[in-house]
């Protein structure tokens, strides 16, 4: 699964306008290829689209000659339980053409506290640092740069250079 679904419980809610096609809307005959990109991108962030308890059209237009169709989707975490826990709201609609979706999203208890690190100002870590980085760059081969990959070589030698720096003289605060 991708880090970051499992991390923040992504649940994504999105208005597909102009996606009016069978995969979301069984009033619908046909498909388009746009749609099924969609589901393909949402398949590669390890999403899956979320049908609510209560299927039924997600927008009513103003316009009496246009049908009602579904166009809000919700898509979650694949690993995700999603029983009930996504429901169209037609009455808290108001003057709107969108028909609410709500999406309970449970809370990951095994999701690891938030830490940051620091160097205290002025401190005998901040001044090892200032010295160990300018040598650490030093040490990069940035001669004859000819090609893409010699300059994405060297910036991550650089990245590298700070994160090691970093780590060697910061503290989680």
């Amino acid at each position: 699964m991708n880090p970051l679904v499992r991390v923040i419980g992504v649940c994504l809610h999105l208005c597909a306008c102009g996606l009016i096609v069978r995969e979301w809307d069984p009033e619908v005959t046909h498909h388009r290829g746009d749609a099924i990109n969609l589901l393909e991108l949402a398949a590669d962030l390890d999403l899956e689209r979320t049908q609510p308890s209560n299927p039924g059209p997600t927008f009513v237009s103003h316009n009496p000659d246009l049908r009602p169709s579904v166009i809000d989707l919700v898509f979650h975490g694949i690993a995700e339980s999603v029983s009930d826990c996504t429901f169209r709201d037609p009455v808290r609609q108001g003057p709107s053409d969108h028909i609410p979706i709500f999406t309970v999203v449970k809370r990951d208890d095994e999701i690891e506290p938030v830490t940051r690190r620091t160097i205290p100002r002025d401190s005998e870590a901040e001044q090892a640092m200032r010295t160990e980085l300018p040598q650490k760059i030093a040490d990069i081969q940035v001669s004859d740069l000819k090609t893409r990959e010699d300059v994405e070589r060297v910036a991550q030698a650089l990245a590298d250079a700070y994160a090691e720096a970093w780590m060697a003289h910061s503290k989680v605060s």
